[in-house]
């Protein structure tokens, strides 16, 4: 899927350089130009295929791990390995065509991350935030947000909805229920506890439940809701425990009202020791008779003002379902 992704990305801009260098008529001038320059056809030929290989590849594991094949962990290492291998391959090609050198130097950069995995004998000891790292950098050349992308603000300031989170016949069935943004989707995430993939998909004693994807409307950014068990409706002890392994700074609480219900805001940042830096993140719950329910706000743009808009409207619009 990746490999396929990457070749989409950089055919369409190999095929205008190209044309446009034998097009019959074409002044010397101008065909030295394009071939000068070619990061345009790049990111118009698929910019966001290589920035989403990371969100891609859990989608793949997860559909392995629900087959439930005898050789899930064959197969979650072969996945790795030929999606990365197939990245690399492709990158350190494609860099070199690339006009513009600090462009090429991040593609090659992205190829050395998706060595590192794809040579790994156990690539979940990698990790991948190096990877998500570099292709953070591609924002620098293929910008993912334009006023076109994001989501036309009301009379209010906040995004026009589109659907609601939560809600019965919805993709996610939740506890609580929330508006999201125009063009904005989202899937349930049910991960088995015996699946290798189960630890991605807990916190503590919270589990992924669903995951809102801003992607279809412009930048990356998610929301990411966490459940936790019944025995568990306090929500600040529910953030606490969405902390659990991280290494964090500046915590703070704030109380937030969400239908009637005394709720919990959280803010802090997390020390990546990757990337050594900090990063700020936040998140909300809300109490419910089931349990608390955690939503996250994620992803490589979070910090995109219509990705922020989003999380806001989320977050005013909460309703706990009966």
């Amino acid at each position: 899927m990746f490999a396929l992704g990457a070749t989409l990305l950089f055919a369409g801009a190999c095929e205008t350089s190209e044309d446009a260098a034998g097009a019959a008529g074409t002044p010397s001038g101008a065909a030295a130009s394009a071939a000068a320059d070619n990061t345009a056809e790049i990111c118009k030929s698929g910019g966001e295929a290589a920035r989403t290989v990371v969100v891609d590849l859990f989608k793949q594991l997860a559909d392995v791990m629900k087959s439930g094949s005898d050789a899930a962990d064959v197969d979650l290492n072969k996945i790795y390995a030929t999606t990365f291998s197939s990245l690399r391959d492709t990158l350190t090609v494609e860099s070199g065509k690339a006009t513009d050198p600090k462009l090429a130097a991040v593609l090659t950069e992205i190829a050395t991350e998706a060595n590192k995995i794809a040579t790994a004998g156990e690539p979940e000891t990698v990790g991948t935030d190096g990877l998500e790292a570099s292709l953070d950098k591609l924002e620098t050349f293929c910008p993912s947000s334009t006023p076109a992308a994001s989501a036309a603000p009301g009379a209010s300031g906040a995004p026009a909805a589109a659907g609601v989170v939560g809600a019965k016949g919805s993709p996610c069935v939740l506890p609580v229920s929330f508006a999201i943004p125009a063009k904005w989707t989202m899937k349930a995430i049910d991960l088995e506890d015996d699946s290798p993939l189960a630890e991605l998909g807990r916190k503590g004693s919270l589990k992924m439940a669903c995951e809102v994807d801003s992607r279809p409307a412009g930048p990356i950014g998610f929301l990411r809701v966490w459940a936790g068990p019944k025995s568990v409706q306090d929500p600040r002890a529910a953030l606490k425990a969405f902390q659990t392994g991280e290494t964090t700074r500046k915590v703070t609480y704030a109380p937030v009202e969400f239908d009637g219900k005394p709720g919990v805001e959280l803010k802090y940042q997390t020390y990546s020791k990757l990337l050594e830096e900090w990063s700020d993140r936040q998140a909300f719950a809300v109490p419910t008779p089931k349990g608390a329910v955690v939503v996250e706000l994620g992803g490589l743009e979070r910090d995109d003002p219509a990705v922020l808009a989003g999380y806001a409207q989320a977050k005013s619009s909460v309703k706990v379902n009966a």
